[in-house]
């Protein structure tokens, strides 16, 4: 036996006798005693852990037989990922406008800001004709919506979006969409429109609570948001599947993340929304930092997503997650201009562009 390479071990909230275990290759969660945790640190048979106990730890991946090698099963899931061609995944970038302005924008740095097209009829229909041509063999049609703001472009996903989920039926293709919006113009009315659509699923942040959240995502014209995006989640509630909600928070704010569960609990939110710890842009080198080192940042996803009791397996991917790594997905922009990662988008950093045929 040997202890799995993927195992976080921190101490458990209620009672710092224990410790919490979560395993990110099998998705497992225990508690246990500071014993039974240092035996899944060590695999040491003279800490006197019964088999029983072992057996379990076994089962749940904590600890793993000698000749088990986790990387190369990962890199398996990884490549079986990056070359399936079964599965076809576009990024629609309608517009590079947005009607927040974002302290952190990676966009800012870019021409995409100063670029204010709305994805033409002639673009639409290239996008159009070149996944009709690329979907014999493709069992899974994925369109994926961001921007900028995609829902300033809202009649490009009324019709790009209908005619490609219409293509897909037609097809007898599985057809996954979904959409990144900040959530501002996400009032109940839309949102019922874009479930027709089959958008149910929807990527959102927010920045912290009122306070934190309207320093860093203000209006363009300089206004609050925070109770604008946390109101328009709620009335439109009833037209999602899922909001996967990112806290885009730093370590002195974290409170802020814990905060803002207890709103959406309160207001019945949880459950449909997902909120999450946002990956920071850097790690520290040190504890003493501003920001979180990797360590501190993984414990603390872990704890804030078992608090909800929702798991982390929502968020722990074993297969080739990124665009730049998947064969069959391209990112195109509101000038058919195409790309391989999202934030390339707009700086120039293109794989080509389609024509009209």
């Amino acid at each position: 036996m040997k202890p799995s390479r993927y195992n976080l071990i921190f101490p458990y909230q209620f009672n710092r006798d224990y410790s919490v275990v979560y395993n990110t290759f099998r998705d497992s969660v225990g508690i246990v005693t500071a014993r039974e945790a240092e035996f899944i640190k060590t695999c040491d048979r003279s800490l006197g852990i019964h088999y029983t106990k072992a057996d379990d730890f076994l089962n749940k991946g904590f600890i793993i037989d000698a000749n088990t090698n986790e990387l190369s099963m990962l890199k398996v899931e990884y490549l079986k990922a990056k070359f399936d061609t079964k599965r076809l995944s576009v990024v629609i970038v309608p517009t590079y406008q947005c009607n927040l302005d974002c302290a952190y924008c990676y966009e800012k740095l870019s021409y995409g800001t100063a670029d204010n097209t709305i994805m033409s009829v002639q673009v639409q229909d290239s996008i159009y004709k070149w996944i009709e041509r690329n979907l014999y063999g493709v069992e899974t049609l994925e369109v994926f919506w961001h921007g900028g703001e995609p829902l300033v472009a809202l009649d490009v996903v009324r019709r790009l979006g209908g005619k490609l989920k219409k293509l897909a039926e037609d097809r007898n293709v599985k057809f996954v969409t979904e959409m990144s919006t900040n959530g501002y113009l996400f009032i109940g009315s839309v949102a019922q429109e874009l479930k027709e659509l089959g958008i149910t699923r929807y990527k959102m942040s927010l920045d912290g609570c009122r306070e934190n959240h309207d320093s860093r995502k203000r209006h363009k014209n300089g206004s609050a948001t925070f109770d604008t995006i946390l109101e328009n989640i709620e009335d439109s509630i009833g037209y999602v599947d899922e909001i996967d909600l990112r806290l885009n928070i730093d370590k002195k704010d974290l409170q802020d993340a814990y905060d803002l569960m207890k709103i959406l609990e309160r207001k019945g939110l949880l459950g449909k929304v997902v909120p999450r710890l946002g990956k920071p842009c850097r790690f520290e080198d040190s504890v003493n930092g501003k920001a979180f080192i990797r360590e501190e940042y993984s414990c603390e996803a872990v704890h804030f997503s078992l608090l909800q009791g929702i798991g982390p397996w929502d968020f722990s991917k074993k297969d080739c997650y990124c665009l730049v790594n998947q064969l069959n997905s391209v990112i195109v922009d509101g000038q058919g201009t195409l790309f391989k990662c999202v934030s390339d988008t707009g700086d120039g950093q293109s794989c080509g562009k389609l024509k009209e045929d």
